[in-house]
């Protein structure tokens, strides 16, 4: 049985380009890096992300829900032979189906434990070596993360530059994913609070905060605004939420949803 909302005709490898044709791609776009870091999130940081619009498949054909990667151009590999084009890191719930999906003259699979996370990893393998410039793509990295790589990388004399995360798409022959589905407004019967008692809620915890009530709340998580505005898109796998920018101020909220069929106000 096939739902309204579900990601049934999500992308299947047969309809990719091949691999190495992906990463040569990449080199020709950026091979006068070092390094680039591959993300399997979007620009809202959300985990199940559609395969289209996720540059870590597009460079590795790992479908999981979690994982990095990071593609080293020919200049890096010229000085380290041993380097395969990428590495991809996984944790304890991907090790077997990173080794199934991936082809290891091009992908050498890293197997994490706990700790170091999949960002820690990430992070150690690059500060292995010294004056690397890196690039990442900075829409689909989080604030505090973009700070920890940047602090990590620049402390072995290397440098960090922001890469155009449509472009890393484009380049890897992923469409991206444009959403057109439309987002609607749920019942107080559904949600058991009127929107009105969510507004207020967030204004008094903000006025709280801040000590003031003029503070501006901004996020982007997908969730954010469904709840606080009482409204669903299933713009994602597995998840009832939409993509939003949500500005919120006494008592007033704006969501700009980009890709959806109307604006939630």
């Amino acid at each position: 049985m096939i739902l309204k909302y579900d990601f049934a005709s999500d992308l299947s490898k047969k309809m990719l380009v091949p691999l190495e044709e992906s990463l040569r791609g990449l080199e020709r776009s950026f091979g006068d890096l070092d390094a680039i870091v591959l993300t399997s999130k979007d620009p809202f940081i959300s985990e199940y992300v559609p395969l289209e619009n996720n540059p870590r498949f597009g460079a590795t054909r790992f479908t999981g829900s979690v994982g990095d990667a990071i593609y080293f151009t020919e200049k890096f590999r010229k000085n380290h032979p041993s380097a395969k084009p990428v590495a991809l890191f996984v944790d304890g719930r991907y090790h077997l189906q990173a080794d199934q999906e991936t082809n290891p003259q091009f992908v050498e699979v890293v197997k994490l434990d706990v700790e170091p996370n999949i960002e820690g990893g990430v992070q150690k393998t690059l500060t292995r070596f010294s004056n690397l410039k890196v690039g990442i793509d900075f829409e689909r990295t989080s604030v505090s993360g973009l700070a920890r790589y940047q602090e990590a990388i620049q402390a072995q004399g290397g440098t960090v530059q922001h890469v155009d995360g449509t472009k890393i798409l484009n380049v890897l022959g992923l469409t991206g994913w444009n959403v057109n589905r439309p987002i609607f407004s749920l019942k107080e019967s559904y949600t058991g609070r009127t929107l009105a008692k969510n507004l207020r809620g967030l204004s008094v915890e903000l006025q709280n905060h801040a000590g003031h009530a003029d503070t501006l709340h901004v996020t982007a998580a997908t969730d954010d605004a469904a709840f606080l505005l009482n409204a669903r898109g299933y713009h994602l796998p597995n998840a009832a939420s939409f993509w939003h920018t949500l500005f919120f101020s006494r008592m007033s909220s704006f969501s700009f949803c980009r890709h959806a069929q109307r604006t939630v106000k």
